[in-house]
């Protein structure tokens, strides 16, 4: 029925987007070491590239992958003041809060 081919034609779309996004995941692992046009050059006979291209076009395939970099960016300055600015921060405010009391009890 049409209901059925639909549903499979989602379930492929969700496949080919997965396998995709996986493949991000493993071979762009650093967001400053190169633009689309860098990986899509290195990646361009990838299977799961031609795939996705052939179904969601190749304009789909560069937003996809600057959502992916755009996300990898946020999370890497968050872990970026997680581990570095936070502890700065904290060692700023107990320091801070020592020298004064300090001061009160002269």
């Amino acid at each position: 029925t049409y209901e059925d081919t639909y549903r499979n034609e989602q379930s492929l779309k969700h496949v080919i987007q997965t396998e995709y996004k996986t493949l991000l995941t493993r071979h762009v692992l650093d967001f400053r070491l190169g633009s689309w046009i860098k990986f899509y050059t290195n990646w361009q006979h990838h299977t799961s590239i031609q795939t996705f291209i052939d179904i969601f076009g190749k304009q789909e395939t560069e937003r996809l992958y600057d959502e992916y970099i755009d996300e990898f960016k946020r999370i890497s300055r968050q872990k970026l003041i997680d581990e570095r600015l936070i502890p700065i921060v904290k060692l700023l405010v107990t320091d801070k809060r020592t020298k004064q009391d300090i001061y009160i009890q002269y």
